[in-house]
């Protein structure tokens, strides 16, 4: 047995089952088997967002592991110059002969041709274009001839553009299918175009498209809501963007030539801008949703689904000759996570260990590997469980590597034993058992270190997800045996040759020395003696990703935004605290030192605050009647004056609609706060940082946990987590307040009493119908028909305007919201079929109740909820989850670490600020705006201790925990051996 496991270590001292003194359940050290319910749900068919990912991810590990880089394929899309390579020009000549005058005859005012583009090749063309023919024909930019072979391609591209068959000289009658909506067609406002078109067509439909909205009368203008038409802006924004992107990749330029559909594009944009009266300071404070998505982006999501580059740096960094340590420090919602089910294709003759506490994570990765087709075991209390991929039938649990090889041995004979004997082949053929090893291991913390000694570290791959769990509770001290840290590290310590250690929080390799130090003193002699490695024995990188997708507003206690740079203004010396707080801010990823997670909380809406102090000072000749909103507004508009300090404002910083993402804003924000540190003023500096006095400027409510699923319920779009050490005991404390819930049962109790004696008297007269003694149950079904009733009615049922954030409940907590709430988070009433499932749930009416209600509690070891082993409602409540179909859940701490749901926000009480650490915090914030399931992020704090703790210079106790703890393992150890010599 392990370290971690050891049955001589002192027992842990008693402590309050409420306290969880390691911010995770004890119960989760040793990671339970897989019970029946857990393999249905491993056995699932994934999403088909997850699918495609995971395939993704394969297929760049064994471009990696073949040809050592990426490769770009069809899948990315495709351009017209790729349509017909043997005319370098046919883009661009195809855009100014067929597709501009197209759009020209739009309601749109294009801006005169440009003379000559220069000479860019078949990428974006330059010569002058000829016409012959069918519409084809062209001359390139020497000036010579097109030659009969490329005319002829030329104008079957041409009758494609136009709908027709590419080959219609052949026909000799009209055919259905001959004639279809033709690419050109689909450009005019109202109609499709089909999405393999080129990317030029792409961009171009999205110029038709806003040629609608220019040509509306001013009458007309105002029938639209305010976010539909900042929606039309949006998408020909992101088409621009993505049209770019796509153009670099695919010919590999860093700097994009004078393109004719660009200028075009963009002269477009800002008449269109001009028309629906858009503004980048209303769109980040009421709209901030459409800088994370538009219908242009949905619709071709597909095309531009590339790896992360902290993944491929990851797989190229492991995939290098010999022994490496991977340290991989990457933000929430970069991928770590599903790094783990690729591995197998990268390492094909190797076994993957896949170690992380959360059980939530364990199961995703298993779920993952079973519908990849990859065998794989599940390893718990030091039990090793195959499933049913590996072909082992009854006992496929083992004790030891040694048995569980022997079992896989043993069934390989049994068959060959077997072979052969029975005249129907086919038969025997269908039924055959394959035996198959696992190939990965997903194991619990405490059988980590137990399964990889009994492992060839040669041949061995291990991932530890999230190693510093638990670290947090141990105050920068060594944790002794039994505990989560003291399992994690010695995990660490027994690395194989091929090891990688991943987290979001994970500290810098200069804290975690020792167990560093360890893993290079056992690599020598394998660098040396077994792969002739001497010049990189080291063997050690550490990869720092700076990829932060939609940002996560901070906010106080009373509702108004938390800027990371206001920790300024109670600094000694503000300018020299700012300037500090500054070079945070700096992205130098080759120092190492970078803190991605202070940038995330610059969001859009964080830029409005930011802007409204800014405002005050950017008219230096503004009086100072504009600035009588609070006695700060006044100090800072005066300082700034003084000091003559400027900004440009956001919507001219931004005068280029195409140019405005969650990255650039958080340039821009970078760029006023070094404006002001540049301007050196400490009054200024301290008046500016401090946040304002005006309440009426709030943008949330004050944190209320009473009113979250009441009069605050619209402040809270989506789904939103509570964390708690008992969530269903504060789940139960939040529905108190809820006027509906508190008269439930009664009204429940009433309309069942009144269904049941409906259904009492249909009954009596479908038995008195002569005649219908073998069909009265059919009688009663065709009166229910009639009557507008259904069988269900007798069904668990709840009021309306109980379910949060619905129409009938913003009608009554929130009536001036109606109008205002984003049509996208209405959640509608359960349908017959969500009453079926949850009536049939093993937990009370009151949780039921709640579950149609849009609330819930994710706890997996809770007894009230989970009756006997039953996990149904936390499956129910998983599935729920994913879907984003809960308004709001209690989670636990352990939830904090890798779960991967559509959630918008999160509140944090100060029980949970106070007793966990930075890093934790972080964790959990990191839970919301994940990519492509939220489009923004909120979290809401209850103490504003909060910010100093989350924002301020890193303590990093985890590390010091860490590194204390392999000191003590390693000195145990070293007693141990010296005790037996």
């Amino acid at each position: 047995m392990s370290a971690a496991a050891s049955s001589s270590a002192p027992p842990a001292p008693a402590a309050d089952p409420e306290a969880e003194p390691e911010g995770f359940g004890a119960s989760d050290l040793l990671m339970d088997s897989v019970n029946k319910m857990e393999w249905k749900n491993i056995e699932a068919a994934l999403s088909y967002q997850k699918k495609t990912v995971a395939e993704m991810l394969r297929r760049a590990c064994s471009q990696i592991r073949t040809k050592g880089e990426m490769q770009l394929d069809d899948s990315n899309g495709k351009f017209l110059g790729d349509m017909l390579a043997e005319m370098d020009d046919f883009a661009s000549w195809c855009y100014k002969t067929h597709i501009r005058p197209k759009l020209a005859a739009l309601p749109l005012d294009l801006p005169e041709e440009a003379a000559a583009e220069g000479k860019k090749g078949k990428k974006g063309g330059g010569g002058k274009g000829g016409g012959k023919k069918g519409g084809g024909g062209g001359k390139g930019g020497g000036g010579g001839g097109v030659n009969t072979k490329t005319q002829i391609k030329i104008d079957n591209v041409m009758r494609i553009m136009n709908g027709e068959a590419a080959k219609s000289n052949t026909l000799k009658k009209v055919q259905v299918g001959d004639r279809a909506v033709g690419w050109l067609e689909a450009l005019e406002p109202g109609k499709n175009l089909v999405l393999d078109a080129p990317w030029e067509l792409q961009l171009a439909k999205e110029m038709g498209t806003a040629a609608g909205q220019l040509a509306k009368k001013k009458s007309d203008g105002d029938k639209d809501s305010e976010e539909a038409r900042y929606k039309t802006v949006r998408n020909l924004a992101d088409a621009v963007v993505i049209f770019e992107t796509q153009y670099k990749m695919r010919y590999g330029v860093e700097e994009l030539p004078p393109l004719q559909i660009l200028a075009d594009a963009r002269h477009v944009l800002a008449a269109l801008k001009v028309k629906v009266k858009f503004t980048v300071h209303k769109c980040l404070r009421k709209h901030p949703a459409l800088l994370s998505s538009s219908q242009f982006k949905a619709r071709h999501a597909s095309k531009f689904l590339q790896p992360y580059p902290s993944q491929v740096q990851l797989f190229k960094a492991v995939a290098r000759p010999g022994p490496q340590l991977v340290l991989l420090r990457s933000p929430p919602d970069t991928g770590k996570t599903s790094l783990a089910p690729a591995l197998p294709e990268l390492f094909p003759e190797h076994r993957v260990v896949f170690c992380c506490l959360a059980r939530r994570v364990n199961l995703e990765v298993a779920q993952t590997l079973y519908n990849m087709g990859i065998p794989f075991a599940w390893v718990h209390n030091q039990q090793i469980t195959c499933s049913w991929l590996c072909g082992l039938r009854g006992s496929s649990t083992s004790n030891s590597m040694a048995q569980m090889e022997e079992k896989l041995r043993l069934g390989v004979e049994r068959i060959q034993e077997t072979t052969g004997g029975l005249s129907n082949q086919r038969a025997r053929k269908r039924h055959v058992q394959v035996i198959r090893p696992p190939r990965m291991f997903v194991t619990d913390v405490a059988s980590c270190s137990w399964l990889s000694m009994q492992m060839d570290p040669h041949k061995t791959v291990l991932i530890i997800d999230e190693p510093t769990m638990g670290a947090d509770q141990g105050g920068g001290q060594a944790l002794g045996p039994g505990t989560l840290t003291h399992a994690m590290v010695s995990g660490m310590l027994d690395a194989p040759y091929k090891t990688v250690w991943m987290s979001a929080t994970l500290p810098a390799a200069a804290y975690l020395q020792t167990p560093i130090g360890y893993f290079k003193e056992r690599i020598e002699i394998i660098s040396i003696e077994r792969f002739n490695i001497v010049e990189d024995a080291d063997g050690v990188a550490e990869l720092v990703s700076m990829q932060l997708n939609v940002g996560v507003l901070l906010v106080k206690a009373n509702g108004q935004v938390a800027l990371p740079h206001s920790m300024v203004a109670e600094a000694e010396e503000p300018a020299q605290a700012l300037a500090d707080f500054v070079g945070r801010l700096k992205v130098e990823p080759l120092l190492l030192k970078v803190e991605p997670l202070l940038l995330k909380a610059y969001t859009a809406q964080a830029i409005v605050s930011m802007q409204a102090r800014a405002d005050l000072t950017s008219r230096a000749g503004a009086t100072r009647r504009a600035c009588k909103a609070a006695r700060a507004e006044e100090d800072v508009a005066a300082h700034a004056q003084r000091a003559g300090f400027t900004v440009t404002a956001v919507d001219d910083h931004f005068s280029d609609l195409s140019k405005l993402s969650h990255s650039t804003l958080r340039h821009y924000a970078s760029y006023m706060l070094q404006t002001l540190c540049e301007c050196g003023d400490a009054a200024l500096i301290k008046a500016f940082c401090t946040p304002s006095t005006n309440m009426q400027k709030a943008i949330f409510p004050p944190y209320s946990t009473e009113q979250l699923l009441l009069g605050n319920a619209h402040h809270f779009p989506g789904m939103t987590l509570t964390v708690s050490a008992q969530p269903h005991k504060q789940i139960m404390a939040l529905i108190a307040e809820m006027p509906s819930l508190k008269k439930l049962n009664k009204d429940l109790e009433a309309e069942e009493a009144a269904a049941e004696k409906v259904m009492s008297n249909i009954r009596k007269e479908a038995e008195k119908v002569k005649g219908g003694e073998d069909r009265v149950e059919e009688i009663i079904a065709a009166k229910l028909r009639d009557m507008g009733l259904s069988e269900s009615s007798g069904l668990l049922k709840i009021p309306e305007d109980c379910v949060v954030n619905s129409k009938a409940h913003l009608k009554k907590f929130a009536p001036q919201m109606v109008n205002q709430f984003d049509g996208a988070f209405y959640r509608s009433v359960p349908s017959t079929g969500d009453f079926k499932k949850v009536d049939s749930l093993p937990v009370d009416d009151t949780w039921r109740s709640l579950l149609l209600s849009g609330v819930a509690a994710h706890m997996p070891l809770e007894p009230s909820l989970n009756p006997k082993g039953d996990i149904a409602y936390t499956n129910y409540v998983a599935d729920q989850m994913e879907k984003g179909a809960l308004a709001v859940c209690g989670v636990t701490k352990d939830f904090t670490y890798g779960a991967n749901v559509p959630c918008t926000s999160v509140l944090v009480d100060r029980d949970f600020i106070a007793n966990h650490s930075a890093n934790t915090l972080r964790q959990f914030v990191g839970r919301v705006a994940r990519t492509g399931l939220a489009p923004f992020g909120v979290a809401q704090f209850e103490d504003d201790s909060f910010l100093p703790k989350m924002c301020g210079v890193k303590d990093e106790q985890e590390a010091l925990c860490m590194e204390a703890t392999a000191k003590a393992i390693l000195a145990a150890r070293l007693a141990e051996e010296e005790a037996t010599d």
